[in-house]
């Protein structure tokens, strides 16, 4: 069964598609087969691999629809990464004032690929916890939450775990799943006295809970955006680029797969 892994924060703006995106281009290079799927209905990650968002059937038909992941999974230029669009029609389901528990449990049940070559799924949260972030909590092994270095990031994590243990107890069953695999630190920028305090208020409280690496702030990043182009490829001796190639290292570790 492929490992996966949701990255998510309800705070947007802090890094979270560059860093599903990235890590999913990195892990891929590294030679692991990599599935990203967009749950967001903005559907930047989608652009960001350059596929058009809304060009064809993707996550929503698969979740709503029970059409088989296989069917409409795109290949990308990228080798070994593949890419579950986003459909113009996602917005509709967050938008759900409810969602049963078994309707949950079919949606995350209709995202599980199939293919037994795909070793990591990530999934491309929306900045919320909505209902999109409910099913790919449910259907994750593990989550990834990226936060950006300013005075909100607290607050905002805070909330995120507090949800996290509220799901676990609404949701019964195994309530270790899923996991934290980590908090990343991203944007940091060291000539920002203000970065490098809140990193070291975060680190006081959750340092066995944090990767290792920070993510420097970097102008490469946005210009990948703009063309499509995943930050490994668009350039792989950036800042940013070496860093995401380090996270993948630190989850392919806890991962015991780090070598073959």
């Amino acid at each position: 069964m492929p490992r996966s892994i949701a990255i998510l924060n309800q705070k947007g703006g802090v890094g979270k598609t560059t860093t599903a995106v990235s890590l999913a281009a990195c892990l891929a290079l590294a030679g692991r087969k990599c599935l990203l799927v967009d749950l967001d209905p903005q559907g930047n990650a989608t652009t960001a691999l350059g596929a058009r968002k809304g060009g064809s059937a993707g996550s929503y038909e698969v979740l709503v629809h029970s059409r088989p992941v296989r069917e409409l999974v795109q290949s990308t230029a990228t080798p070994n990464l593949e890419l579950l669009a986003a459909d113009a029609s996602l917005q509709e389901l967050e938008r759900r004032a409810t969602l049963e528990p078994a309707d949950r449990d079919t949606y995350c049940a209709n995202l599980q690929d199939g293919n037994a070559s795909i070793e990591f799924v990530l999934f491309d949260c929306p900045p919320s916890l909505g209902w999109l972030s409910i099913i790919a909590l449910h259907a994750a092994d593990a989550f990834v939450v990226p936060i950006q270095c300013d005075s909100f990031s607290l607050d905002a994590l805070e909330s995120i775990m507090l949800s996290i243990n509220t799901l676990r107890e609404a949701s019964g069953g195994d309530r270790n799943r899923p996991s934290l695999r980590g908090i990343l630190c991203t944007m940091f920028d060291e000539s920002f006295n203000l970065s490098s305090r809140v990193y070291q208020d975060v680190r006081k409280q959750y340092a066995e809970r944090m990767f290792r690496v920070v993510i420097p702030r970097d102008p490469v990043v946005p210009e990948a955006a703009l063309r499509g182009i995943p930050l490994p490829s668009y350039d792989p001796t950036s800042r940013a680029t070496v860093a995401y190639v380090r996270l993948a290292r630190e989850v392919l570790l806890h991962e015991g797969t780090a070598t073959r």
